[in-house]
């Protein structure tokens, strides 16, 4: 068996890995999917090249079976985060026929030493109840702010 953990470009797969993310959360109508995959592919095509936006994903035999990705922002710097360069863990998940095999922690593994190569600072992610055993074995903290969010469409 042939494992890899690898960097995923390819906009199509990108997609699709988003898209499975998504309908890990809620179901996705082929109308959703019409209205979403342009933004997507919107997005990727003009961050991937800048390199504020990486994919990691286990490959198993040439296969993804478990994937994460990071966006990176820079803002002011602080005194926790000098050079102000933030990551944002999104889209984290492995396919259900694999999990349990720690594909997951060995990506996210892959993505924390690939952050701190490139310098970002401070890597913050949103955690499931599913996922959050996992980030806390890897380091991750529960910080004293609470999340708030406002929709200026709806």
């Amino acid at each position: 068996m042939d494992d890899r953990i690898t960097f995923i470009t390819d906009i199509d797969t990108l997609v699709k890995l988003r898209f499975d993310y998504i309908s890990t959360e809620t179901e996705l109508s082929a109308e959703d999917k019409a209205k979403l995959e342009p933004q997507l592919r919107e997005y990727f095509k003009e961050y991937v090249p800048q390199e504020k936006f990486t994919a990691y994903a286990m490959e198993i035999d040439g296969e993804i079976v478990s994937a994460a990705f990071l966006i990176i922002d820079e803002r002011p710097p602080g005194l926790k985060n000098l050079n102000g360069r933030f990551g944002t863990i999104i889209n984290v998940f492995t396919y259900p026929e694999h999990r349990g095999n720690g594909y997951a922690t060995s990506v996210m593994n892959y993505l924390i030493v690939d952050a701190d190569a490139i310098f970002v600072s401070v890597l913050d992610l949103y955690a499931t109840n599913a996922g959050k055993r996992l980030y806390e074995k890897l380091g991750f903290k529960e910080v004293e702010y609470s999340a708030m969010r406002y929709y200026t469409n709806e």
